[in-house]
């Protein structure tokens, strides 16, 4: 009875072993991943460091630290790669901007200025496709039509014509 109850205790104590063992190397994997993570983000590689800690998280889902990396190089790739169309826009390069904003709101569906931005994008590419040429307007038209009236007489004159209603809540 006494070699049965050893050998119960040294079994169990085996059992223990084995789960503390594969419990610390999903850890020790989650680790690693963070780490190369935390690399990908000092050298700004966003893409990746989203990647890993994404592995990370998805190792050790209870831990609050992964998570919020993960959240944060979310938000940092998203805006990375919407940086990235703005540029792109600016330059007239629309496929490049269609990609970037497209990548932007894969990442994060609810980036509202992404779906603008993407918006715009398509409608200057079917002028282009469509052979519409872009309405030229001049400085000296942009300039004429946000020119203000210096005078103080003028910033007094009410610029609504109609009725307004204010709403204090």
């Amino acid at each position: 009875m006494n070699a049965h109850y050893r050998l119960k205790t040294l079994s169990t104590l085996f059992t223990l072993i084995a789960i503390l063992a594969l419990g610390l190397s999903g850890c020790g994997a989650g680790r690693q991943a963070y780490a190369r993570g935390a690399r990908a983000e000092v050298s700004k590689d966003y893409d990746t460091a989203l990647a890993e800690f994404k592995v990370a998280m998805d190792r050790n889902p209870g831990d609050a630290e992964y998570r919020l990396k993960y959240e944060q190089a979310r938000f940092n790739a998203a805006l990375d790669h919407f940086e990235k169309g703005r540029r792109a826009l600016e330059k007239n390069d629309y496929e490049t901007a269609r990609n970037e904003f497209t990548r932007t709101l894969e990442i994060d569906p609810g980036h509202v200025f992404a779906e603008q931005q993407l918006a715009l994008v398509n409608d200057a590419i079917s002028k282009v496709s469509r052979r519409e040429p872009e309405p030229d307007i001049t400085y000296e038209q942009l300039r004429d039509s946000t020119r203000t009236d210096p005078s103080v007489q003028a910033q007094l004159t009410p610029k609504i014509a109609g009725p307004f209603d204010i709403h204090m809540t």
